[in-house]
């Protein structure tokens, strides 16, 4: 498997099988957006890490950046 056959497979990757059911409503009504995974992500990055909550979210948007140009590359 080549680096855009990969990209292209975690792409279309959901996390919808790891949250249960119910713990969603949960972290929905908690974090009050849309976006959930992420901020819980960055949640834990932050805690783990012991780094500020905004630069773990701008953080995780530059990853997601380079995994876009990564999957829309040939090189």
């Amino acid at each position: 498997m080549n680096k855009k056959e990969l990209c292209l497979k975690i792409k279309g990757y959901h996390f919808d099988h790891i949250v249960m059911p119910n713990a969603w409503g949960k972290i929905r009504e908690r974090f009050g957006r849309t976006d959930a995974y992420t901020l819980a992500f960055a949640d834990k990055i932050a805690r783990k890490h012991q780094w500020k909550k905004p630069f773990c979210l701008k953080a995780i948007s530059v990853y997601k950046q380079f995994i876009f140009l990564a999957v829309i590359s040939d090189f």
